[in-house]
């Protein structure tokens, strides 16, 4: 089990170690946790960055230290793709309200996806008991049900430029499922999202930004998937996700979250910064439905919802 800085949140926000003894123990728990640690001072400038946040965010700590925490680095947003910086900042309410916080968000990989963290934000004071700045502590939300998919490779069951289960498998095992539904009566969403104006980028581009941007796409999705069945790249542009069990305002939210973290993603392409256009629609299966059906509703709604903007999520 590694080390947790969970007690080590008392002393900072109400110091009883001091001085080097302080230090120490913060050198230590920080260098060996798991849990991605950086301290900033009162202008909100990064002054120590650990191992598990190189590890979490991709950023080593040469490249942030010396860094304002709200300029072009994480970039939190929360699962509407709002970002956080700013008033918004759990930073800056520690700083400036003198508390601490604890909530999830999802920051930006230097590789541009989108990675949910629990984030506590607390202040740091000084002897004299004034905020000097604010520590805060973030630990990646891992999540279990896809894992079982790595295990498929052999089998000719992933999609070999994204690591997701590709369409026949996806295929066969939806079947399976509405079989499950008409037998039990157990829910089935099926979620369908697409990748707008790739053939634009590829025209001003070329291919290999193609590439590098529905790769980001499926980093995004796979770094969130903790409430999918089933997660496939399902033809070029275009992904799909299964949920088991689950209510049609279930279905919407999570359509609605994958379009917004995938829309504020970033691409960083030969020193442009690339956005991703994501049109999502979504539907739950119905007594009779069969794949060509849920199919045809998806298709529906994401055009429902290329007309109302990137990022916007339909259900029929």
């Amino acid at each position: 089990m590694s080390p947790s800085l969970e007690g080590l949140k008392i002393s900072i926000a109400q110091p009883i170690l001091k001085g080097k003894m302080l230090d120490d123990l913060y050198k230590l728990l920080a260098e060996h946790t798991r849990q991605g640690v950086y301290i900033v001072d009162r202008e909100r400038r990064i002054t120590d960055w650990n191992p598990a946040a190189e590890q979490i965010t991709g950023y080593f700590r040469q490249d942030v230290v010396g860094q304002l925490c709200r300029s072009d680095l994480l970039i939190h947003c929360d699962a509407k793709g709002r970002i956080l910086c700013g008033d918004r900042c759990p930073l800056t309410a520690a700083i400036q309200g003198g508390h601490s916080s604890a909530t999830t968000v999802f920051l930006r990989h230097k590789n541009g996806h989108r990675v949910p963290v629990h984030v506590q934000a607390i202040p740091i004071r000084d002897e004299a008991g004034a905020i000097s700045g604010a520590i805060e502590i973030f630990e990646q939300e891992h999540s279990t049900p896809m894992r079982y998919a790595e295990a498929l490779g052999s089998f000719g069951c992933l999609d070999d430029a994204t690591g997701l289960l590709n369409r026949p498998y996806t295929e066969t095992r939806l079947k399976q499922r509405l079989v499950e539904m008409e037998l039990f009566g157990i829910p089935i969403g099926w979620i369908r999202i697409e990748l707008e104006d790739l053939h634009a980028l590829e025209h001003r581009c070329g291919p290999p930004a193609v590439d590098a941007l529905v790769a980001l796409a499926a980093r995004t999705l796979m770094a969130n998937n903790g409430q999918f069945d089933l997660l496939a790249r399902w033809d070029t542009d275009q992904f799909r996700l299964a949920m088991y069990n689950c209510s049609p305002c279930q279905v919407r939210e999570v359509s609605s979250m994958l379009a917004a973290l995938i829309s504020s993603s970033d691409l960083s392409w030969w020193g442009d910064l690339i956005h991703a256009h994501v049109s999502a629609g979504c539907t739950i299966a119905a007594p009779g439905d069969s794949v060509s059906s849920l199919e045809q509703r998806t298709a529906e709604a994401c055009f429902t919802s290329r007309a109302h903007g990137s990022g916007c999520a339909v259900l029929l």
